[in-house]
């Protein structure tokens, strides 16, 4: 008996120690741009050690990738570096670190640079805010977050400059939150007399170290990583081995709030920004760039500012448009030649529609253009204003811009969406239920909480009426999966979630 209690232990300590894991360091306010002799890069070291192996990736703000380091294996430490926009005095760019890294996650997992089913993120000051805004993107779209270490959070600036709680200006008013869905969470504050503070975050098991100062805490951290015989800290995570005695959280834990219709276009309306500048948040540091400048709460686009790129972000799968309200202020001179400029829209350098300035009008006008061909994949997207001669340097027109964002799909098949699935949560089997209007071809597939198709439940043509189909999930993992029912050219997709 004893033997075989030892060789199912081993064999559970075998697949703990194969589990892919990725963990995330990221650092808050910063001037040293040198990753090479950060305290980041010590931590993800001594985190390295303590798992045996790991492939360390730094990221590349040029390329929106995490170039490798150093190490091998099936664990992966990533340092995320966010130097030049977090001291940067202007709102939004804590919340446009978190969409870049989010969005560099997405790429790095869809390229198979790592993996994502044990991801712990690891925030020091307003760096907390990116992991909370990183945090949420993923659980949002349905990508599990095992673990995220808040490290003396401060979200509320220094006499209300860089300031991140306009992340969620609607409801909360704050920068860092212990989301609904993350497996566990926890923060660690202190509030030194003459440094900057932290704080205890909610829906966090939250521990004070009391007043050692704020970089301190990042310190405090990584020698809970190198001691093995503290049992605090880093001893709570998967790595650690105190996973299994993590302590309970505090405080509510709020469901992600994030809308990717509206907000997955960072800064999309521009009101964030300083007038006359072309850098603002989302459009600048993580791909982005161009000359355009925000004048009166929109985008100017002229022969001063010619262009503008979005940041690298995320297309999710249930978008189909990008759409955004745009008025012509200014047109070339009228000549015989009937050639006009345009305003062309790029998806990295495709160019994929364009908009001619022919006339000057009074009034804001719509304009949409597909993006069926680049959903759940990782995209920069630019608006640019050329001449007649198709060049930049004769620019005579002027256009505003405001307003860009995502538009979703329209409904598919299903009529009455309440009961769409029966029982959920289930367990061993459920039913789909649908209703085609009319007769159609008909696709549903599944997916798991990855984006991996793992079963086709239908796959021909139907007539119209109502069906009624059952998801066999006996023999899979408990979790959440997705059921995706393509009608036509409309798609229908939610959330199922198997208990055992």
């Amino acid at each position: 008996m004893k033997r075989i209690f030892i060789f199912v232990f081993l064999i559970l300590l075998s697949q703990n120690f194969l589990t892919a894991q990725t963990t995330v360091i990221t650092h808050g306010f910063s001037t040293n741009s040198d990753m090479y002799n950060s305290w980041m890069l010590d931590m993800a070291i001594a985190i390295r050690s303590r798992q045996g192996d790991a492939v360390i990736r730094i990221y590349n703000k040029t390329t929106g990738n995490f170039d490798y380091y150093i190490g091998s294996g099936n664990k992966t430490i990533l340092v995320f570096n966010w130097e030049s926009d977090s001291n940067d005095l202007i709102l939004g760019y804590s919340e446009g670190a978190g969409s870049a890294l989010f969005a560099a996650l997405i790429k790095g997992f869809q390229q198979k640079d790592f993996d994502l089913s044990k991801l712990h993120l690891i925030g020091h000051s307003r760096g907390c805010a990116v992991m909370s805004e990183t945090a949420e993107r993923l659980l949002k779209l349905g990508y599990p977050v095992e673990q995220v270490t808040f490290l003396d959070a401060h979200d509320w600036g220094v006499l209300g400059v860089c300031a991140d709680t306009d992340c969620n200006p609607d409801s909360l008013k704050s920068g860092v939150e212990g989301w609904n869905g993350i497996t566990w969470a926890d923060s660690y504050w202190q509030n030194a007399t003459f440094d900057l503070d932290g704080r205890a975050v909610e829906g966090t098991h939250s521990t004070y170290i009391g007043t050692i100062g704020h970089n301190a805490v990042h310190d405090w951290y990584y020698n809970t990583i190198i001691d093995s015989t503290i049992h605090d800290g880093f001893y709570y995570t998967l790595s650690g081995g105190g996973s299994a005695y993590r302590l309970p959280v505090t405080g509510l834990q709020r469901d992600p709030l994030i809308c990717f219709e509206t907000e997955g276009i960072l800064n999309g309306d521009f009101s964030r920004g300083i007038v006359l500048s072309n850098a603002m948040p989302g459009w600048w540091y993580h791909g982005g760039g161009g000359n355009a400048m925000i004048s009166n709460g929109y985008l100017v686009i002229n022969s001063g500012g010619y262009n503008k790129i979005h940041d690298r972000f995320y297309f999710p799968p249930n978008m189909d448009k990008i759409k955004f309200d745009y008025e012509i202020n200014t047109i070339a001179t009228a000549t015989t030649d009937s050639t006009v400029e345009k305003l062309k829209l790029f998806i990295d350098s495709t160019l994929v529609d364009s908009i001619p300035m022919d006339s000057v009008m009074q009034n804001w006008r719509e304009f949409s253009f597909d993006i069926s061909k680049y959903k759940n994949s990782v995209h920069t997207m630019e608006l640019r204003l050329i001449d007649k001669s198709g060049g930049t340097s004769n620019i005579k027109s002027e256009v505003w811009i405001d307003n860009v964002q995502f538009v979703k799909e329209a409904p598919g098949p299903v009529i009455n969406s309440n009961n769409l699935v029966y029982p959920n949560p289930f367990i061993g089997t459920t039913n789909i239920l649908y209703t085609l209007p009319q007769s159609s071809y008909v696709k549903i597939k599944i997916f798991n909480c990855l984006g991996k198709e793992i079963k086709v439940l239908y796959d021909g043509y139907s007539e119209a009426g109502q069906y009624k189909i059952v998801f066999n999930g006996i023999g899979l993992s408990a979790g959440i999966y997705f059921y995706c029912i393509q009608f036509g050219n409309k798609r229908y997709s939610g959330k199922m979630v198997l208990i055992k």
